[in-house]
């Protein structure tokens, strides 16, 4: 094996009640209970769960490919001389001691370690997301046992953590789900404008209005409304939109009466509103209002082993480089970075390094270069969304 060394993870605490979630490359993710002392392999599919061995339908696992091994409450991953080796951190490891979250690579696929304790069901998976991990699928569930309420929804998250996913999903998930789904950046209104662009005007209401038009309220009638960076609305239109989710009623710019909406109302956040606040530029009785449910979105540090997984789907969905893939060590390079700028920031570095790659694979040195060029290039182009939370 070249380049093998022994890799050490810190240790939180002792592991216990564990399981071990596989991501393979094509397919669904599974999950195998881990012994609480003891040992199972991991290998392609001659394997069977139940007689200690696991396999994975991933042709770049060797038959004999890893074992996990639980002794006196620690994990650890110990490869048993793959040809395609495996990987923890962007190295190639002998072994290496697992902690909760921590992501090894092998052959091209994913392999993680879980807490069971507060484990949800497999039935509680996101729709449009990428990702099996412990935090992903508390989120799940906790969207699905919003979803079918009517109350407001506070979404909560750093930048590109996947927001308006969580949005998408509960709107989905809903019994609105034939209706219309609106969403509307509120950061990005000008100020002059932001009122017709939620309420609407008719003609002449204002110089330029040369025709009437309905607000995102009205758009989204017997559907879902996401309004995203709800802290930049200036304190004027922070009165008019309590108003309306008080009375359910929109009034157009120039027009004489209100009309009636039926809207599910979701709003979308990385401010800290609670301190906004306290320094007064935010009404308290509109965060009350808005926030009967609370959904709180992982940052992508704290579900590392999605990373591979979404790397992948972005790196498919690039409309230059659909054709390349990742290698191990890059899928382990990646998991292993800290991510400050999440699912965006991931996506730009696997863009510039598969650009940086020569061949159709992209590896740990592209990555490596990739990440020294952080937040020097634009947004690549994809063909739709990724499927990320």
């Amino acid at each position: 094996m070249t380049n093998a060394r022994t890799a050490e993870l810190p240790h939180d605490r002792p592991v216990h009640a564990l399981a071990l979630v596989i991501e393979p490359f094509s397919g669904q993710p599974t999950r195998v209970p881990l012994p609480d002392d003891g040992e199972i392999e991991i290998g392609g599919l001659w394997a069977g769960a139940g007689d200690g061995r696991v396999g994975i339908p991933d042709p770049a696992v060797s038959a004999r490919h890893a074992r996990i091994e639980i002794r006196e409450g620690r994990a650890r991953i110990v490869d048993l001389g793959s040809r395609n080796g495996t990987w923890v951190g962007g190295a190639r490891v002998e072994a290496a001691a697992l902690s909760i979250g921590a992501c090894a690579i092998v052959g091209r696929s994913a392999v993680a370690l879980e807490e069971t304790t507060d484990f949800v069901c497999e039935a509680a998976e996101l729709p449009g997301a990428i990702g099996s991990s412990p935090a992903m699928y508390r989120l799940a569930a906790q969207v699905r046992s919003y979803a079918a309420l009517q109350a407001p929804v506070l979404i909560r998250g750093e930048s590109g953590s996947g927001k308006e996913v969580v949005a998408r999903a509960l709107h989905q998930l809903s019994p609105r789900r034939d209706g219309p789904f609106q969403a509307i950046n509120l950061g990005a209104l000008p100020r002059e404008l932001a009122e017709a662009e939620l309420f609407g005007h008719e003609r002449g209401a204002f110089t330029g209005a040369a025709g009437q038009r309905a607000g995102v309220f009205e758009l989204a009638d017997g559907g879902s409304l996401l309004l995203d960076e709800l802290g930049e609305l200036p304190l004027d239109m922070q009165a008019k939109l309590l108003r309306v989710l008080e009375t359910g009623e929109v009034r157009r710019l120039g027009a004489r009466a209100p009309k009636r909406i039926d809207v599910r109302v979701m709003a979308a956040t990385w401010a800290p509103l609670e301190q906004r606040i306290l320094d007064g530029s935010f009404r308290e009785d509109l965060f009350h209002r808005i926030a009967v449910l609370m959904v709180d979105v992982p940052p992508l540090r704290e579900r590392r082993s999605d990373i591979p997984a979404i790397a992948t789907a972005l790196l498919a969905r690039s409309l230059d480089f659909a054709e390349k893939a990742l290698s191990p060590a890059a899928a382990s390079r990646l998991a292993s970075e800290s991510w400050p700028g999440n699912v965006r920031e991931l996506r730009n570095v696997v863009y510039r390094a598969a650009a940086l790659s020569p061949g159709a694979l992209v590896d740990a040195g592209d990555i490596a270069r990739a990440l020294a060029g952080r937040g020097s290039q634009p947004p690549p182009r994809t063909t739709r969304d990724p499927r990320t939370a």
